[in-house]
C-alpha cells in the first residue's frame, strides 16, 4: 500500500465528516449526525477518543496533511509549467509541423508528475 493508499484508509476508517468542535464545560468534537469524536474536559484529564479509527486518523493527521499540500503543491508547480510551455506552443498545433506534441512526449509529462508526487511525500 503507498502512502495515499494508507492516508485515504485512515480518512475512511474515520467517523463520517465534516467534524465540528463545541465548549460547553468540556471540548467536544463531533462528526455527522453528532456522533462524539473526541470529548475532552477542560483540563485534558478525562479525554478520550471514541473509535479506534478516530485515534488512528488524528494519530497520523500532523504527517498526513503536510504530506498531501506538498503532493499538491508538487502538480501545482507541474501544471503552472506545463501551461507556460503550452503557451509557447500552442500556435504550433498542426499534424504539419514536425514541433506537433507527440504521445511520447505526455508520457513523459505523466511519468514526471508521478515522481513528483512521489518525492513530495517521501518516497
Amino acid at each position: 500500500m503507498n502512502q495515499l493508499d494508507a492516508i485515504q484508509a485512515r480518512a475512511d476508517a474515520a467517523t463520517e465528516g465534516p467534524w465540528t468542535e463545541s465548549y460547553s464545560g468540556s471540548r467536544t468534537i463531533e462528526g455527522a449526525d453528532d456522533q462524539i469524536v473526541i470529548d475532552a474536559f477542560n483540563d485534558g484529564i478525562g479525554a478520550g477518543v471514541i473509535e479506534p479509527a478516530d485515534a488512528e486518523f488524528i494519530t497520523h493527521a500532523r504527517e498526513d496533511v503536510p504530506k498531501m499540500v506538498a503532493a499538491l503543491r508538487a502538480v501545482e508547480g507541474l501544471v503552472n509549467e506545463w501551461h507556460k510551455d503550452y503557451s509557447e506552443i500552442s500556435p504550433l498545433w498542426s499534424t504539419d509541423d514536425p514541433r506537433y506534441i507527440r504521445r511520447d512526449g505526455l508520457d513523459d509529462a505523466a511519468h514526471e508528475l508521478t515522481e513528483a508526487i512521489r518525492e513530495a511525500l517521501g518516497g
